[in-house]
């Protein structure tokens, strides 16, 4: 009897099995169904869209707005590679971020997914995490994958969708999103062609140059006979100057003239277009940096090996090459001359540098104190010799030398610019930029704010994130009628804006710009946060002002507030890439025992957010500088 029982167990057993298998079966095959019908679909809003759309920006928008809103995806961003740089051709993504999402493929944790041209997926395990790739979002993705895009083996760029949860994606279904990337190519590889023929080679009629489209066609394949080439990049200085003060006429008379000139004294194998606006190109095809070594070497072989002998010949070479403004060049002289001098002619040297700099701190002092009194001439002619000095000795050293007021200057400088290496970064032993900024303030004095501008704007070269100079920039564009240069400029301040005073100030011009445009909800908001980072008078009258011509304002609380400044899309209070810097700072000097810099930068962090974590950062940063000065 049991035994029958077992059998018949048995044979239930194998029965449901079988049906279980056949219900899989039925299961799988719907969902492969189903993922025919999503990728059909997906195909069908990918082609209605490039059959409605003629713009090619247009194309690559819709697509990511069918992924964002069709697909419930809630980030999508496609980075393409443009011949120059990886440009962000869409994405819903606030455009703070897109420095940091266009660079991806520079980051580490998707090399290899470039090169086995496969998929990564990342996530946290926790919402107080960062994705590995984020430099500043800390509450907006938590999950990412990312798609390298492909065109005939050649890598164009990638696809990114990130979730606001970690895990999102653990249980996402890979082949639909296959789908959707090669449907992205698709639509990619029919959009450069049409690009091609969007960008047709144009001859611009007053520079009689080929334009930058050139170097994309025929002009490539002129460049790629040659291993190498040297591409050189210049700019005509105040042509828009020239432009609004005189005429449009006589600017593109200066361009025809400009180029004019640099044909004649150019070899017709070199390519040289113009590139955009007021920006010209010359690429020297089969030049290359030998060209340079070669100079070098034929002054090498000059030198005898007696210091006095060949320092007499380096000085005649030194003048020769610093009359052709040959800085590569001059610089390796340089370098020659200096490392032949004796310690004794060193330390002399350096003695009178020390010197003739200290001198000129001296007669910057005098300057000022010529401006405070009200004597324009005197102090201006001291403002003019100095800057003239400073340009004549660092003409050369322009690329990677600055002149940062305060550490903090840099640091952001650093994080926040994409070009600048912090290991390169060098520093004038002159204040160059408070030099100009006296300037300005004397051409503003004698009513010339064209010349103030142009003071302020050569300075902000010598340091790009000076607010102080940003801030009185943004008047002065206003008092030349430039309105939304100087709007976009405050914009600027308040992205890299590191004292509360520099954001009450930002607050409020930007405030007295909304309230010239009439929009009134977002005036006084920005004169409230204003007040909130530094009470003044003149938001409170700035307010009355709305007031009697609007009526009262309301805001329902502080999330009101913040509303409002996203309708506008205006940043609300202090950068969030502001305080990661000075985190990371603080942590980056405490690991090197640089205390009084971390207490420099804690104290600027507890005064912009008023934060008590950053007390507590003080008293640690007390106690190890303690252990510090125990251990010697």
């Amino acid at each position: 009897m049991i035994l029958v029982v077992i059998i018949i167990l048995v044979i239930i057993i194998v029965l449901l099995t079988i049906y279980n298998m056949s219900i899989h079966k039925k299961i799988e095959s719907f969902n492969n169904l189903n993922q025919k019908i999503t990728g059909l679909n997906i195909i069908q809003d990918f082609m209605e869209t490039v059959s409605q759309c003629t713009s090619v920006n247009e194309k690559i928008d819709k697509i990511n707005e069918i992924l964002v809103e069709r697909y419930q995806i809630k980030y999508s961003t496609i980075v393409v590679y443009d011949g120059t740089e990886y440009i962000v051709k869409a994405s819903n993504v606030d455009k703070k971020h897109w420095d940091t999402l266009r660079s991806l493929q520079s980051e580490e944790i998707f090399k290899d997914s470039i090169q086995t041209a496969t998929p990564k997926y990342v996530t946290v395990e926790n919402e107080n995490e960062r994705l590995p790739y984020q430099k500043m979002e800390f509450g907006r993705a938590k999950s990412a994958m990312f798609f390298p895009l492909y065109i005939e083996n050649v890598y164009i760029g990638y696809w990114l969708i990130e979730g606001s949860r970690p895990h999102e994606f653990d249980n996402i279904d890979t082949t639909v999103l296959e789908v959707i990337r090669n449907n992205i190519v698709s639509v990619l590889r029919t959009v450069s062609n049409q690009g091609i023929i969007e960008n047709i080679v144009r001859d611009d009629k007053f520079s009689k140059l080929k334009t930058v489209e050139y170097l994309y066609g025929d002009g490539r394949r002129i460049i790629d006979q040659y291993t190498t080439s040297t591409v050189c990049l210049f700019k005509i200085v105040n042509l828009e100057k020239i432009n609004d003060d005189i005429s449009r006429k006589t600017g593109n008379e200066v361009i025809t003239k400009v180029c004019d000139v640099v044909r004649e004294n150019l070899s017709e194998e070199y390519l040289f277009v113009r590139y955009m606006g007021p920006k010209f190109a010359i690429v020297f095809s089969g030049v290359d940096e030998q060209s340079i070594e070669s100079f070098i070497e034929d002054i090498k072989k000059h030198l005898t090996g007696i210091n006095q002998v060949d320092i007499k010949y380096l000085n005649e070479q030194l003048k020769k090459y610093s009359k052709e403004k040959n800085d590569e060049v001059v610089y390796e002289i340089f370098t020659m001359i200096y490392k032949r001098l004796d310690p004794e002619a060193l330390q002399k040297i350096h003695s009178q540098v020390e010197s003739v700099q200290a001198k000129r701190i001296a007669e910057f002092t005098e300057a000022i104190k010529l401006y405070n009194n009200k004597e324009y001439a005197k102090s201006k002619e001291i403002l003019l010799k100095l800057i003239d000095l400073f340009e004549k000795q660092f003409y050369m050293q322009k690329l990677n030398y600055y002149d940062f007021g305060e550490k903090i200057e840099g640091f952001i400088f650093c994080e926040t610019s994409a070009k600048m290496d912090k290991m390169n970064i060098k520093f004038y032993p002159e204040p160059i930029t408070r030099y100009l900024y006296y300037l300005a303030k004397i051409h503003h004095e004698e009513n010339d704010d064209s010349l103030a501008a142009i003071d302020l704007e050569k300075s902000l070269a010598y340091n790009p994130r000076c607010i102080g100079n940003m801030l009185y920039l943004s008047i002065i564009y206003n008092n030349l009628n430039k309105n939304e240069e100087a709007f976009e400029l405050l914009k600027e301040v308040l992205k890299y804006a590191y004292r509360k005073e520099q954001l009450a100030s930002a607050y409020h011009l930007i405030g007295r710009y909304y309230q010239e445009n009439q929009k009134y909800d977002i005036a006084i908001g920005c004169f409230l946060i204003s007040n909130y980072y530094f009470e003044n008078e003149d938001n409170y009258n700035a307010i009355m002002e709305i007031t009697k011509v609007a009526g009262v304002i309301h805001f329902n609380g502080a999330d009101d507030i913040v509303n409002t400044f996203k309708k506008y899309n205006l940043q609300h209070g202090v950068s969030e890439r502001v305080i990661f810097t000075i985190n990371d700072f603080i942590e980056n000097s405490i690991d090197k025992m640089n205390y009084d810099t971390a207490e420099y930068l804690t104290k600027l962090a507890f005064e912009l957010t008023n934060n008590n974590k950053y007390k507590v950062q003080l008293m640690k940063i007390k106690a190890l500088r303690g252990v510090k000065n125990e251990t010697r």
